[in-house]
């Protein structure tokens, strides 16, 4: 159970930072299939296009679990008793949080951190308890869809969580 935990807590690191443009024209970084995860240190601190204040959610379900090569149970995992998992992100200046509705519960912190963006504006998301892990980002209406960089396309173990916990598309949760 602490390593599910702890997968768990660095899974929400790797959810992201994110909002709505002002205007309706989507939005990305300018990611390249060759990216690799970045350290803090190779982040920049004014990037062209960064990813506004804001708060996005979405519903993990056991389709998922499959999807991402999850080898956990949603029990394991402290979802809900309708096996789903209701994220949260939130976004205010270079922090992040991640929150979930374990056990079907209200919206509890996971992980959280910094977050900023490499010299090709993509985001990179780093958590104090351990890991730093790059997105590309896209923005379109109500909607932020992250893929995490330099990974193969099945991944397995503490990665296939943390990618399941992340990736995908987002809703807009605040306007």
């Amino acid at each position: 159970m602490k390593t599910i935990a702890a997968v768990v807590a660095l899974l929400v690191i790797c959810s992201g930072c994110s909002a709505t443009p002002a205007q309706p024209a989507p939005v990305r970084s300018a990611a390249s299939a060759s990216a690799t995860a970045v350290s803090a240190t190779s982040a920049q601190t004014s990037p062209a296009a960064t990813l506004p204040d804001g708060v996005w959610m979405k519903t993990l379900t056991k389709a998922d679990l499959k999807a991402f090569n999850v080898d956990v149970s949603t029990k394991e995992m402290q979802w809900a008793p309708d096996d789903t998992l209701v994220i949260v992100l939130k976004l205010t200046g270079r922090a992040w949080t991640q929150f979930a509705n374990y056990n079907g519960g209200p919206q509890r912190p996971g992980d959280g951190g910094t977050c900023s963006y490499d010299t090709a504006d993509n985001l990179v998301l780093t958590s104090p308890n351990g890991g730093s892990f790059s997105y590309s980002w896209h923005i379109a209406g109500g909607r932020l869809t992250l893929r995490m960089l330099a990974v193969p396309p099945r991944s397995s173990g503490d990665l296939a969580v943390v990618r399941m916990m992340s990736e995908g598309e987002w809703e807009r949760a605040t306007p």
